[in-house]
């Protein structure tokens, strides 16, 4: 293969109706390919040329904790940068210790991969010259109940041990573990702050009666969730993976 050769090769992938992630470049001969066997990974006339994500650098302007299930995460709020026709302007800062280790702060440029084509990365940062441009990332109080943040490596922690933020994300991913398609982020924070709902199984345990409490809820769509709650608790061959997800705190 030439410069020129790679060059239209990479132009075609650019220009496809489908995203790609390299090129197989194979023997023309195709009999002679075939007689140099395989490796354990891949045939000996054939080698893959996988092509690096793309990466764009854009300004840190503001952190946003997130409560889950039991940690706090970290979103950085950028300034919008297109990378692979997509505009991103949040990422994913994943933990406190990875802020830390790498000094990142406010006003900094990070560097962003789109990893897979789809996921925004934050793999560096190029620290502001200026230093009073710079400012701390410091996160004190839980976005959810207000309650003192704790950090224990590599983790920010909630030190509300019945914050009611952490409850209503492992009650919600049990939700969607066991496919209750009529509660969502808003229904599950209303069954804790106004039914007193602490886990999956109380979820499970609500009447009718209950759940007419909550706003925004009428006959009919209290009657659906009746119905798949009812279906759940009745199938005896539910898959345990299903089960033991639902019961997660993790």
């Amino acid at each position: 293969l030439t410069e020129d050769d790679w060059k239209t090769i990479c132009d075609n992938v650019n220009e496809s109706d489908y995203p790609a992630d390299g090129v197989v470049v194979k023997l023309a001969d195709q009999k002679y390919s075939e007689s140099l066997g395989f490796t354990a990974h891949h045939p000996k006339g054939q080698i893959a040329f996988k092509f690096t994500n793309p990466r764009g650098v854009s300004k840190l302007i503001d952190v946003v904790p997130q409560i889950g299930k039991k940690t706090i995460s970290l979103v950085g709020i950028i300034e919008p940068i297109v990378l692979s026709g997509c505009e991103i302007n949040r990422v994913s800062l994943k933990n406190y210790k990875f802020i830390l280790d790498n000094d990142i702060k406010i006003g900094d440029d990070l560097i962003i991969e789109k990893a897979g084509d789809i996921i925004p990365d934050v793999v560096g940062v190029y620290k502001a010259v200026n230093e009073n441009e710079r400012k701390k990332i410091k996160i004190e109080y839980c976005p959810y109940c207000g309650s003192k943040v704790k950090y224990e490596e590599p983790f920010l922690y909630c030190t509300n041990e019945n914050c009611g933020g952490n409850i209503s994300k492992r009650i919600l991913f049990g939700c969607r573990c066991l496919k209750l398609d009529f509660i969502g982020e808003k229904t599950v924070d209303k069954m804790v702050e106004t039914l007193g709902v602490r886990d999956i199984v109380g979820v499970l345990e609500l009447s009718a009666e209950n759940i007419m409490e909550l706003e925004g809820f009428s006959t009919i769509s209290t009657n659906n969730l009746i119905n798949q709650i009812t279906k759940i608790c009745e199938n005896t061959i539910i898959e345990d993976y299903r089960i033991l997800g639902s019961l997660s705190t993790q």
